[in-house]
């Protein structure tokens, strides 16, 4: 049928950021709630080895903008448990799609991808040199 196709892509995201950690609530050793904030750069990296040439490897760079909001438990001496949430907005990520038709030459088009995922996390970390 009319535009249907397919061609694998390689998609290659590299995100540098520099984040800010505010204590809302803060008792050393026993309980604290922060915000983070999040802000940099996003690199996007999108690569198709069929796309005719100019379209085979496209990059993109973006601001990155977002945030943390987490909570640390401390667990005896010893552990911290930390339960966060968040998220960032780093715009889109552009590739080229391809349309094939069954008969015909395949043309591609630019379309966009909007790169703003949310988390969630839980870690458990041992200190060996607890004060």
């Amino acid at each position: 049928g009319e535009k249907e196709g397919y061609e694998p892509i390689s998609l290659e995201i590299t995100r540098g950021a520099v984040f800010g950690h505010f204590n809302l609530i803060d008792k050393p050793g026993a309980f604290e709630l922060y915000l983070g904030i999040q802000g940099g750069v996003c690199v996007s990296n999108v690569s198709q080895y069929n796309a005719p040439a100019g379209l085979d490897d496209i990059q993109t760079v973006n601001l990155l903008a977002g945030g943390e909001m987490g909570v640390n438990f401390y667990l005896a001496r010893w552990f911290k448990l930390s339960v966060i949430g968040g998220g960032y907005y780093a715009g889109d990520i552009e590739y080229a799609a391809k349309e094939a038709s069954y008969w015909g030459e395949s043309q591609y088009i630019m379309e966009k991808v909007p790169l703003n995922p949310f988390y969630l996390g839980v870690s458990l970390t041992l200190t060996l040199w607890a004060f």
